[in-house]
């Protein structure tokens, strides 16, 4: 239906029988498609975006990089078609419950239903309304990279770091402070001879690519919570705001941004021992709510997804 040119909104009747979670993700897979040669907000395309992002991302269990699937519009409506209900039906067979102990003949059908109603359900799961973080993630960027193409929000230039530092400091947001007292930095290896080991980067202070800063550590609270060797763990909030909805408000406005603006979701990104950045980590819900306000909840790891090669 989407590949075909189908629109959301005709979903419902095109798809019967189908959740809105299920629908949205199908719609989300299919931008993978639609959008291949779109403009992106960070790059010329859809396509050269999703090759850069997922370099070192790789499906769980092959450490195969899902950015090989993007060499071609062909090979990705392969993968979207055929590699992912593949790979769901393999998760649901290994997620799925051992079969049940039986000894009869009776009991045997009935532990042979209850496996594979498992396992329908777990495949249903993993193909129409996943729930892991790359799915969830995958779909974001795909519905951002569609809204910034049709409305050509200037928002959307916020994506990059050096233009979101720029707009940050002369808001006076605290930010992480860059180095701008050299248009290039040159990086020697200590014993590397014949020009080999040598690194230059150009400064985004002054046109280049790279934002020079120093390292950042971990407070020490939340440092004596982490291994040795952790990377800058990080808090992720995500807000919601009503501001720039055409309404009337009956409040004063110096009110309306603590009435209209909320923190619906906080992760601590706890970063595993030797990782260069909390992408690979293990991510802690942290309650919001008055009465448990900052304790933080059970975690789960993304390092399966950040594991590359048969190692």
């Amino acid at each position: 239906h989407f590949l075909a040119g189908g629109p959301y909104d005709a979903s419902a009747s095109a798809l019967c029988g189908l959740s809105t979670p299920a629908r949205v993700h199908c719609f989300g897979r299919a931008l993978q498609i639609v959008l291949w040669k779109t403009p992106h907000y960070r790059c010329a395309s859809w396509r050269e975006d999703m090759r850069n992002n997922l370099r070192n991302v790789a499906l769980p269990g092959t450490g195969i990089p899902l950015s090989l699937f993007c060499v071609s519009r062909a090979v990705a409506t392969a993968f979207v078609l055929v590699g992912i209900p593949t790979y769901s039906l393999a998760a649901a067979f290994w997620q799925a419950p051992a079969l049940a102990k039986f000894n009869s003949i009776q009991t045997f059908t009935t532990a042979v239903r209850n496996k594979m109603h498992s396992l329908l359900q777990l495949y249903r799961c993993h193909l129409l309304e996943p729930r892991d973080w790359f799915s969830i993630w995958r779909l974001n960027c795909a519905l951002a990279a569609l809204h910034a193409h049709i409305t050509a929000d200037a928002g959307y230039e916020l994506e990059d770091k050096w233009n979101f530092l720029k707009a940050a400091d002369e808001l006076g947001i605290p930010i992480s402070p860059w180095w701008d007292a050299a248009t290039q930095i040159v990086v020697k290896h200590r014993n590397m001879e014949g020009g080999l080991g040598i690194h230059t980067f150009d400064s985004a202070h002054a046109g280049g690519d790279y934002i020079i800063q120093s390292r950042l550590d971990n407070a020490a609270p939340l440092a004596a919570l982490l291994p040795s060797g952790a990377p800058l763990s990080t808090l992720r909030l995500v807000s919601s705001s009503r501001l720039s909805l055409d309404v009337q408000f009956d409040v004063e406005p110096s009110h309306r941004v603590e009435e209209e603006v909320e923190v619906v979701s906080c992760v601590w990104r706890a970063g595993r021992a030797g990782a260069l950045t909390d992408h690979s980590a293990v991510m802690f819900d942290v309650d919001l709510s008055a009465s448990s306000l900052g304790r933080i909840r059970p975690g789960v790891s993304n390092r399966s997804w950040y594991t590359l090669g048969w190692g």
